[in-house]
């Protein structure tokens, strides 16, 4: 089988986020069921009609070219393709006549499949898209056999890390004010933060990017992770890799993660997460 992944972002550059770290897993267990599995961005994107299946990940910079494509499309957004500011999506009623979200709505009413990454991230779209067909959650893809606790690091408690929280669409504003009502925790600050001055609480500390491949034993050290976003994130995978190296969530219900029925134990969760990879290709290849 042939697939096609459009992003706006290149993969396997280590240049993206979240969503590229996700496709690049799903795109592993492609090839290792033998099928041809290629990411185009709009820079690269060319003639489709060769494809069995389009998948389409993240695709704003693509503008109206989604809307044209004839072969079958299976959409797997990684935040929220329909609204001009992506993640700030508030999920209002304004929301509803917005005219983005009218330019969209064949396109998810008629692909063959949309693939939401949590119940919180299908209700979202459902709340502007309430007559939306064909559509299932599927956690983000996570390679569970890295995100285990680090045995030579020692879990240090009343420490509390976040990753990428400094940002506005991820909380910033609630994660300080957080962290300033709770002087009794040390909170450590990874990944990138809002550009300027941030007025931090005596307790934290920004300790500045980390590598991908680094964050098992980060998360390791501390005894919860903490993340409180102001907008419905789809997923954050950031949530499910500090819960399988043995943190202690601080969360709130706007983190698509634990909005899965099935998140209950760690176990559990491993084997969900360590599955989702090959859900997807089930059902790729049910379409296909």
């Amino acid at each position: 089988m042939k697939v096609a992944i459009l992003n706006d972002l290149p993969l396997f550059g280590g240049l993206g986020s979240g969503a590229e770290l996700s496709t690049e897993q799903m795109m592993k267990e492609g090839w290792r069921r033998g099928h041809t599995v290629t990411p185009f961005t709009n820079q690269t994107m060319g003639d489709l009609s060769d494809y069995d299946v389009v998948v389409l990940k993240n695709v704003v910079t693509f503008g109206d070219r989604p809307l044209a494509i004839k072969e079958k499309i299976v959409n797997w957004p990684s935040d929220y393709t329909f609204c001009k500011w992506r993640l700030f999506y508030k999920q209002a009623a304004i929301c509803k006549p917005c005219a983005q979200v009218k330019r969209y709505e064949s396109l998810f009413q008629n692909c063959e499949l949309n693939i939401f990454l949590s119940p919180l991230h299908k209700r979202a779209y459902e709340h502007v898209y309430p007559d939306m067909q064909a559509s299932i959650c599927i956690p983000s893809p996570i390679d569970t056999r890295r995100f285990v606790p680090d045995e030579k690091t020692e879990r240090r408690p009343g420490m509390a890390v976040a990753v990428n929280s400094l940002l506005p669409f991820k909380g910033v504003n609630n994660v300080l004010a957080y962290a300033a009502a709770h002087p009794e925790l040390h909170f450590a600050f990874y990944g990138a933060k809002v550009d300027g001055p941030l007025k931090m609480p005596h307790n934290t500390e920004y300790c500045g990017m980390v590598p991908n491949h680094k964050l098992p034993e980060v998360l390791s050290q501390f005894e919860f992770f903490v993340h409180l976003p102001e907008t419905p994130m789809p997923f954050d995978r950031t949530v499910g890799e500090a819960y399988l190296c043995g943190c202690k969530l601080m969360v709130n219900n706007l983190v698509g993660a634990t909005s899965f029925d099935w998140w209950t134990d760690r176990e559990t969760v491993r084997t969900h997460l360590a599955g989702a990879a090959g859900q997807i290709w089930d059902e790729l290849e049910a379409i296909a």
